[in-house]
């Protein structure tokens, strides 16, 4: 980081005026008085800091200048949780104004994106600029909510994107975070097993050997079956009760595969169905299984039998939908386009992704 101070005998008359016009584009300097402004910059000292180079961070403590950006991009981010939402600052903007007024260290390790310059303005002189100007005393209390309001969104949206991603089907479920099952030995007594599941507000409890393998599972459906109706004593083993073997899932691809794909063609904000025969022919060349639905016209998928002389795998099952079988081998055929241009360019695609000669009767449309 290297300084420049701005003393009242030091910068010239142009200068001081250049850097109150640049700060008078940005709030709050641009609502302030012109000599409050002045004072701001004349109480000020520049500084700049390296692309990557550390502006402020938690171990420094409590700030001792406010920085108020001139040229760069300066951003803010809360150790290393993704979910503690992060900040950007460009020129015009002031920070760190929560630390600054609460006198304590910031939260969040500030950090130059690119070349930065600054007028560093002490904490003292913060306090002497509110106390004369009205603006930018409100501007700071103002800042400091605003502050808050956005830190509590972004960790709203941050917790609400990982709670998504936990619960999609996209997501593996080796990569869920699962909370340790609860589990107890075989010979522990019903008494204390069932007070642990009573305890915790659960509906099974695990039953593991010594070295933590499952053995078998017993649930609040088992309780009464093997346990009320049949008069058992609580002082009975668990292992009496059980259920085994325990079957477990061991997925390590995501469900959608095996889910049909489905393209929905209708007025906006469905696909256009003008583009359907399109996509059509991509889901003939393309892996997978797609179901296409043309909602506005009955009748109009009739031209996909065409599809079966490439080789393509297409399926009618009614007037208005088809499911397309991807992946399949294809070979250069003869076709007939009905007179759509979709349909006709549509086959031209699809024929002129296959080797060979091919031809497409009644192409005149796309000519």
């Amino acid at each position: 980081m290297a300084t420049d101070p701005l003393s009242p005998s030091q910068p010239s008359g142009s200068l001081l005026a250049n850097l109150c016009a640049g700060l008078m584009q940005h709030a709050p300097f641009a609502q302030m008085q012109a000599s409050d402004v002045e004072a701001f910059v004349v109480a000020a000292e520049q500084v700049y800091y390296a692309p990557g180079e550390t502006v402020l961070a938690p171990a420094d403590g409590p700030p001792t200048h406010l920085l108020c950006i001139r040229q760069g991009h300066v951003t803010g981010r809360r150790g290393n949780d993704p979910t503690a939402g992060g900040f950007e600052y460009d020129a015009g903007d002031l920070f760190p104004v929560g630390a600054v007024m609460a006198a304590r260290p910031v939260l969040a390790t500030y950090r130059a994106q690119q070349d930065v310059f600054c007028l560093r303005l002490p904490v003292n002189e913060v306090h002497t600029l509110a106390a004369r100007s009205p603006v930018f005393a409100d501007f700071l209390q103002r800042r400091v909510l605003r502050q808050l309001e956005l830190s509590r969104q972004a960790m709203q949206a941050a917790y609400a994107a990982q709670t998504l991603a936990e619960q999609s089907l996209e997501t593996p479920l080796g990569q869920l975070k699962l909370k340790p099952p609860v589990a107890v030995l075989p010979a522990t007594p019903l008494a204390e097993a069932l007070a642990s599941m009573h305890e915790r507000q659960i509906g099974s409890i695990l039953v593991v050997d010594a070295g933590g393998a499952a053995l078998g599972i017993l649930t609040r459906h088992d309780i009464l079956g093997r346990v009320t109706l049949a008069q058992l004593p609580l002082s009975a083993p668990i292992s009496q009760v059980m259920s085994t073997p325990i079957r477990s899932l061991g997925v390590r691809e995501p469900f959608t595969p095996n889910i049909l794909q489905k393209i929905e063609a209708a007025p906006w904000p469905y696909l256009p169905v003008d583009l359907l025969p399109i996509f059509v022919a991509l889901g003939v060349k393309a892996e997978g299984s797609v179901m296409y639905w043309n909602k506005v016209y009955e009748g109009a998928m009739g031209w996909t039998s065409e599809l079966s002389k490439f080789g393509g795998h297409a399926f009618q099952s009614d007037p208005h939908r088809i499911i397309t079988f991807g992946g399949k081998p294809l070979q250069a055929a003869e076709v007939e386009s009905p007179y759509i241009i979709r349909v006709a360019i549509a086959l031209l695609m699809l024929a002129a992704s296959i080797p060979g000669r091919s031809v497409i009767r009644n192409a005149t449309p796309v000519r």
